[in-house]
């Protein structure tokens, strides 16, 4: 910078009482004026390219993190760094590869083979800025999540956040509109008990409408997934979108405790056996650990309503 510029006195201030270091230096700031005592060579003073370096403490600043933006969904680049959510809904870290109209992101998962890129529109709410969503590629592991309701960003970092849209409670409502009609019907009940009435006034009530049962697209893997054994081998999705070989090792009601092969008995987790995580052993897995897993979605085990 130049020495046409102007420069103001640096006063620092103790981060713990908020009292200021006064003590004078002897030392002149640009207009003259006493500069107190400092620590650590702040720079105070400007004059003829020259620094002069004083003595005091300074607080530690942090830069605040800028608000994800509709502005900058649109404006990514290729080559740049994100974060992007796969359709297992974990996120990893990712890199712009290509863009399209719309725009529209290709998208490469770090460490990922790239048979596993995907295409993502700038608003599909699974984009979001570097390291704020996930912390790594394939072999950090994946953090499960969801998508960004990108109609909720502001446009730009300066505009206010847009009001997030209500949904009217029917729920409310209902119970209301339930009550009304309970305390007139004991109105009406007790109107005719009065004038001697003989006929009585029911109410019906709605009977809830029980839950169809979902028909399985393949009896076969219906009959599997219902006759579940202990110690039997199977084939599991585990929590990174990964299948792998295992066995399982409990059983309660319709969840099974699953130990995938080759793995740490940490990873191990419970699995809804119909959650479409489970399946005949080594169709859809080549082996445990060892075998790096196969990337493939959950299965739809049922018909569609």
């Amino acid at each position: 910078m130049g020495t046409s510029g102007v420069f103001t006195t640096v006063l620092i201030s103790d981060p713990t009482t908020g009292s200021v270091y006064s003590d004078k230096t002897g030392s002149k700031d640009d207009f003259g004026k006493d500069l107190p005592l400092q620590t650590d060579s702040i720079c105070s003073s400007l004059k003829e390219n020259k620094c002069t370096f004083l003595q005091g403490d300074v607080p530690t600043l942090s830069k605040a993190s800028r608000p994800l933006t509709k502005s900058w969904l649109k404006n990514l680049k290729k080559g740049d760094k994100v974060d992007a959510l796969d359709y297992t809904n974990n996120w990893f870290t990712a890199e712009i590869t290509k863009i399209s109209g719309g725009p529209k992101y290709k998208i490469h998962f770090d460490d990922w083979e790239s048979k596993w890129d995907e295409e993502m529109l700038w608003n599909s709410g699974r984009l979001a800025k570097h390291k704020t969503h996930a912390k790594g590629g394939r072999l950090i592991g994946g953090i499960l999540g969801q998508k960004i309701i990108v109609d909720e960003l502001p446009e730009t970092e300066y505009d206010p956040l847009p009001k997030k849209k209500t949904q009217f409670a029917l729920g409310g409502q209902t119970n209301l509109v339930s009550q009304i009609q309970s305390a007139l019907t004991n109105l009406l009940s007790q109107a005719q008990g009065e004038a001697g009435s003989d006929v009585q006034v029911t109410t019906q009530q709605k009977q809830k409408k029980q839950p169809k049962k979902k028909k399985f697209k393949d009896p076969k893997m219906e009959e599997f997934l219902n006759s579940l054994q202990i110690g039997q081998q199977i084939d599991g999705l585990d929590g990174y979108g990964m299948w792998f070989t295992g066995r399982v090792v409990k059983i309660n009601g319709d969840k099974a405790y699953i130990k995938f092969d080759d793995w740490e008995d940490k990873w191990s987790e419970w699995i809804d056996r119909f959650s479409g995580r489970i399946t005949r052993y080594k169709t859809i897995a080549k082996g445990g650990q060892h075998s790096g897993g196969v990337k493939h979605p959950r299965l739809q085990l049922f018909k569609p309503k």
